[in-house]
């Protein structure tokens, strides 16, 4: 009799153990969803821009397979996704703002960096205007996305 009482605490246990990582889980997924979805949509976009020729990546890996430049694909905008996520849930409306078109702005300028080391390559009619109101855009919708999300979990 006393293996079954044992059985029955260690179930009770697991279970109780279980139900508290799931609650825990809750506060990651919007986060995992915005993410994703920044990661997939900004690479769509890479793809859809290089397609039209409105720039190239010249240095990139395995060039024969892919005409964007993986590694910011894969490691940078998942990163930049999270940062960007993590300040904005820590920051007030009017500081979201300010952050939003400060770090389009380093965008922007990064990108021009990159064209000056060679990572990057633009077209005649590109403006790095276009750059900085699209990262604008794109910030704006993942927080959007993540305030969503976030409703419709909890």
């Amino acid at each position: 009799m006393p293996i079954v009482n044992r059985l029955k605490n260690s179930l009770l246990r697991f279970s109780q153990r279980r139900q508290s990582f799931s609650g825990e889980n809750k506060n990651i997924i919007p986060y995992f969803v915005v993410v994703l979805a920044g990661t997939l949509s900004c690479t769509y976009l890479e793809l859809l821009f290089s397609g039209l020729g409105f720039y190239s990546f010249p240095q990139r890996p395995f060039p024969q397979l892919f005409p964007i430049d993986i590694r910011f694909t894969l490691i940078g905008i998942p990163v930049l996704t999270s940062f960007v996520l993590f300040a904005l849930t820590v920051l007030e409306k009017q500081s979201r703002i300010v952050f939003i078109v400060v770090i389009s702005f380093i965008m922007m300028v990064g990108e021009m960096v990159g064209e000056k080391v060679g990572l990057l390559e633009h077209s005649a009619h590109w403006s790095h205007v276009f750059s900085f109101f699209g990262y604008m855009l794109f910030f704006m919708m993942l927080w959007l996305l993540f305030k969503w999300s976030v409703r419709k979990i909890s």
